[in-house]
């Protein structure tokens, strides 16, 4: 690693809308749910230091999505097994009887990774009646064995339609997410398996399938299949590929085989999405990092960050159906006063230099043959990202930070069109960028510092806004 990306790293500054760890290393989210006004975010977390071992779930919540209170370590970790992903869920229903009709539990079904050899994976659960502060593992455990080494990251939910619970998990070096069935969350029936399909040129994990209505007719549904990639990724390293199609409650048939990537980035991992979300939004959060990036050494208290929370969306395009991403609503209540005019007419070019800690831009873009715009933000290292709004191609560099791929170009878009519009998150550690709800997650080695925005066009701009983000 570069001298200047070890400066970057010793004067990280923790983010101020994202989620960190107190301390120690963190990976995966985890059993993402609502429960009682409360969000609970579970992770994996190494709770003895900052690098990747001892793998446990570590635990937050929320009551807005974006200002989290951590709380002790939720699943430890011990010397049979580590805990691997999973999920959450409130058995309202008292199906498996380690609550009660009165008293509920909270349900977490996590894979346990043997520390012996031949270190098999097998899924356990863990049960709370206390709205999750504490946990006791379930003394049947595992509840399905399979005597495999790759068999994991089980994510669960109630169907209503069949009145049992349905679990997608990965047959990671398969290639294939296996779909099992439960009227009781001890034991499970192998419904049916999906794949290989789409991107396989890496291990397939932390699978997520939920339903979503269309944009465009509220009254029609499809069924979304998530599936996280590492390698194999749209930029080589790790991703995370989405296929639409239907779902029967035994069976998952896509409307293609070919892969759909859910962020064009490279920082956006293992995302899922939370269970019983009062207002019915389908609510994602990924691990904003790659496995090729993710061991680089930090000396920060903490190693690893969350995506912002992004409500998904099912639009359509000249080619389809697609999966959309916007930050939640909540982001809006954690800005300052605007320090753009309302509208600015750019024929002779734009520029705008600021200094704060993090910001939420929204422009909406004219689109002609000299359209551009060009960010950069600074600290110790410089981080560029050029986006042509005509053509669509956006070019990322950050030469000497240590994050792999230093540089990349993305394609953002598929159609013409007369105009663009463009969100962007900038936080300590990220810039999350979105033109027509298309997500492009980029890790950055540095504390904000300074960020600079250009650009040109001869029509204008419309709207044009720069909000400071408390």
């Amino acid at each position: 690693m570069s001298e200047a990306s070890t400066r970057a790293v010793t004067t990280f500054q923790r983010p101020h809308v994202h989620f960190t760890p107190h301390q120690y290393w963190m990976n995966d989210p985890n059993g993402l749910i609502w429960l009682e006004g409360e969000y609970h975010l579970f992770f994996q977390h190494n709770p003895h230091g900052n690098e990747w071992g001892h793998m446990s779930w570590g635990h937050a919540v929320s009551r807005d999505l974006l200002s989290w209170t951590e709380l002790p370590v939720a699943i430890w970790h011990d010397d049979l097994e580590g805990v691997f992903s999973g999920s959450v869920v409130y058995d309202a229903q008292n199906t498996s009887g380690l609550g009660s009709m009165a008293q509920p539990a909270l349900i977490a079904i996590y894979t346990s990774a043997l520390v012996e050899e031949p270190q098999l994976q097998r899924q356990s659960i863990a049960y709370s009646t206390d709205r999750g502060r504490t946990w006791t593992k379930y003394e049947g455990n595992p509840v399905l064995d399979e005597g495999l080494r790759d068999f994991r990251d089980p994510l669960v939910r109630w169907d209503p339609r069949q009145e049992r619970w349905v679990m997608v998990l990965a047959r990671s070096s398969e290639q294939r997410i296996g779909i099992y069935s439960s009227a009781d969350l001890l034991t499970w029936r192998h419904e049916s398996d999906f794949g290989p399909a789409g991107a396989i040129d890496g291990a397939w994990e932390c699978p997520d399938l939920f339903e979503l209505p269309l944009v465009d007719d509220p009254s029609k549904t499809r069924w979304i299949l998530i599936v996280s990639l590492n390698p194999g990724g749209p930029h080589g390293g790790s991703g995370t590929q989405y296929f639409i199609g239907d779902f029967d409650g035994q069976r998952f048939v896509p409307d293609s085989f070919d892969a759909q990537w859910a962020d064009f980035g490279t920082e956006n991992y293992a995302g899922v999405t939370f269970n019983d979300e009062p207002e019915g939004r389908r609510i994602l959060i990924g691990w904003m990092n790659t496995w090729q990036s993710a061991r680089r050494p930090v000396v920060t208290p903490w190693n690893g960050m969350m995506t912002l929370p992004r409500e998904l969306h099912l639009a359509r395009d000249s080619r389809g159906l697609r999966l959309s991403m916007t930050p939640v609503a909540e982001v809006e209540a954690r800005r300052g006063e605007a320090i753009m005019p309302d509208v600015l007419n750019s024929d002779g070019g734009f520029s705008w230099q600021v200094a704060h800690a993090a910001y939420d831009l929204k422009l909406d873009l004219a689109v002609n043959e000299q359209t551009e715009l060009c960010v950069e933000v600074e600290g110790e290292d410089q981080v560029s990202v050029r986006y042509c709004v005509r053509s669509g191609r956006m070019h990322v560099s950050r030469a000497g930070s240590g994050i792999v791929p230093e540089e990349f170009e993305v394609f953002l878009t598929e159609e013409p069109s007369d105009s663009r519009s463009i969100r962007v998150i900038f936080d300590h550690g990220s810039i999350e960028w979105f033109v027509d709800s298309k997500a492009v997650t980029i890790g950055i080695p540095t504390a904000l510092e300074r960020l600079t925005i250009t650009g040109s066009s001869v029509v204008g701009i419309g709207a044009a806004h720069l909000y400071p983000l408390s």
